[in-house]
């Protein structure tokens, strides 16, 4: 049995206009890439939801804590995660979507009705994947250069409840266009309540990461871009409050 160390980030308060008189805050999972949940890029992002008046919970996948995984660590959870059933990623998920539901502080509770979440590389599949699962509550589920599986992980095909969004750099050397038409293809056989699939022409993989900017991260396939990082932002807070507050 795997300890997982997730965190929560809050707002001290949250405008009554935005949430109502209610205790009960919208509830956000945020999933990390392949380096785990403990960098700051992943805490700063939780930080920025947590700043938009929902509870932020920032999910621990890998279950090591306090530190980032080492090269044969990483390797070995990823192809327990790659496995056709998505058993383990499923799980996990789940566990995390449990502990956000059932989460309390003080007077401070989670809408188990109004939960979303958003992921980025490793995190964007596993966002998809919770779409998949069409967990109840969860209405919006959005992947930032996620690591697109084309066919499903998931042997059963049912209905997504979600609004899904994913962003996506056509330079992106992790995902093939193959993988990318055969992913949409498996969206949309899964009736989304939205869809929709925004493509960043000139961007690689990483485009919303600040500190990826130098000749090394190019060669490596990833590349920051300013305004696809603000337009993918953007779009997302404008999801969030319509799936989570509008609804």
């Amino acid at each position: 049995q795997t300890t997982l160390h997730g965190y929560v980030v809050m707002a001290k308060q949250s405008s009554e206009s935005f949430v109502g008189h209610s205790s009960e805050r919208p509830g956000v999972l945020v999933v990390h890439t392949g380096v785990g949940p403990h960098e700051e890029f992943l805490r700063e992002r939780t930080r920025q939801v947590a700043r938009q008046g929902y509870l932020a919970f920032a999910v621990d996948m890998f279950g090591i804590k306090d530190t980032m995984p080492s090269k044969a660590q990483k390797e070995a959870l990823m192809t327990r995660f790659r496995e056709p059933s998505a058993h383990l990623m499923r799980a996990r998920l789940r566990s995390a979507i449990h502990a956000l539901r059932n989460f309390s502080h003080e007077s401070i509770k989670v809408d188990p009705l109004r939960l979303a979440a958003i992921g980025y590389c490793f995190g964007g599949t596993c966002a998809m994947e919770l779409a998949r699962m069409a967990e109840k509550g969860v209405r919006a589920c959005v992947s930032f250069h996620g690591v697109l599986d084309g066919e499903p992980n998931s042997l059963d095909i049912q209905e997504i409840q979600a609004d899904v969004l994913c962003f996506h750099g056509d330079k992106d050397p992790f995902v093939s266009q193959a993988q990318l038409e055969r992913f949409e293809r498996d969206m949309k056989r899964r009736n989304p309540k939205s869809l929709r699939i925004v493509r960043f022409e000139q961007c690689m993989h990483g485009f919303t990461r600040p500190d990826k900017t130098s000749p090394e991260d190019a060669s490596s396939g990833m590349q920051y871009d300013y305004n696809a990082s603000e337009i993918s932002w953007s779009d997302t807070c404008a999801l969030l409050h319509k799936a989570l507050i509008l609804s």
